[in-house]
């Protein structure tokens, strides 16, 4: 983006009394797919201040797709990396090096939906202290054709919550602040550590909540994004549980750190890391150094969802041999 350019999108954000938003979008051989998430954010009614797509040496013609969108409105930029660093190389590699207050990385196999930006960054806006703000999303399952929504019941309007009223409704039940409709206050990502490599799939899961800890969250009542949910996809390598105990044992390890300290207590009370069921549990149990990690709050919620599982695998297969 030249200066005139980078000038105008900030005045423009000014004239709307808005905080200013980059946006990072990582693709690697989605061409499917990347046309239609670079169309849906340059839909928005507030734009964002650049969009850095980020083409992780694709074989596919995923780089003709973007130079189109590149050609077409001078705020998207392409960045071609000659070898395959992974997506959250590309995402840390631009989150230090981007212009806005926040910031959001964008998935190419993802879709935001109309409207995203502008009530998002009006209610940080209204709220600065909040370290991001959330909203509720939709599934779509690529090899079902199922689609879900995903509303976390926070509030029935948008607001502001604290991290001591998050601890609380988290004690209640679960959440999830998906990446998909995040938008981080970019100096709080970065004072967290970005996104860690060593967590791999779990590296947003762990930023947004220690960004919620600190500084609490805003949160939207309303749908703003379509995640796909594909067999190939970085977070489907979960599966693997030598591979998964491996990084969650490191996640352990990183919250009982100094730099994450302050916000050990509020993961720990809330229950927070009932998010991996029974994988957290058994991590926990094959080392005593973790056992303190263990609460009411998280055992209640890893034996509901583990009755709650149970429950789907018999009725999926009682259906399955009633079709018979």
């Amino acid at each position: 983006m030249n200066n005139a350019d980078s000038k105008n999108n900030r005045t423009s954000s000014q004239k709307t009394n808005l905080p200013t938003l980059s946006v990072t979008l990582t693709n690697y051989n989605h061409a499917q797919y990347v046309g239609q998430a670079l169309q849906a954010m340059l839909e928005q009614p507030v734009k964002p201040l650049e969009l850095v797509v980020i083409d992780d040496a694709s074989t596919d013609n995923s780089a003709e797709v973007i130079r189109r969108f590149v050609e077409k409105d001078p705020i998207v930029q392409l960045v071609q990396n000659k070898q395959n660093n992974g997506g959250i190389v590309s995402a840390n590699w631009h989150l230090h090096r981007a212009v806005g207050d926040y910031h959001y990385a964008a998935a190419a196999d993802d879709k935001v939906l109309p409207g995203f930006f502008e009530q998002s960054l009006r209610l940080l806006a209204k709220y600065p202290r909040a370290g991001l703000c959330c909203s509720d999303y939709m599934t779509f399952d690529t090899r079902s054709g199922i689609t879900r929504t995903t509303s976390q019941r926070l509030s029935d309007k948008p607001c502001y919550i604290s991290p001591e009223e998050l601890v609380r409704i988290m004690r209640r039940r679960p959440i999830h602040i998906a990446g998909a409709t995040a938008i981080v206050k970019r100096n709080a990502l970065i004072e967290a550590g970005s996104y860690l490599t060593e967590l791999k799939w779990h590296c947003d899961w762990f930023a947004f909540l220690v960004i919620a800890f600190r500084y609490g969250i805003c949160y939207i009542p309303k749908t703003f994004a379509t995640i796909r949910v594909m067999p190939n996809s970085m977070s489907a390598k979960q599966s693997d549980r030598t591979e998964q105990n491996g990084v969650l044992t490191t996640l352990l390890e990183l919250l009982k750190s100094p730099d994450y300290r302050d916000v050990y207590p509020f993961f720990k009370s809330s229950g927070a890391l009932c998010t991996f069921k029974l994988n957290m549990l058994y991590t926990m149990m094959s080392h005593p150094a973790h056992w303190d990690c263990i609460s009411v709050a998280f055992v209640r919620h890893v034996l509901n969802l583990a009755v709650r599982g149970a429950a789907r695998r018999v009725f999926r297969r009682y259906a399955k041999a009633a079709c018979y």
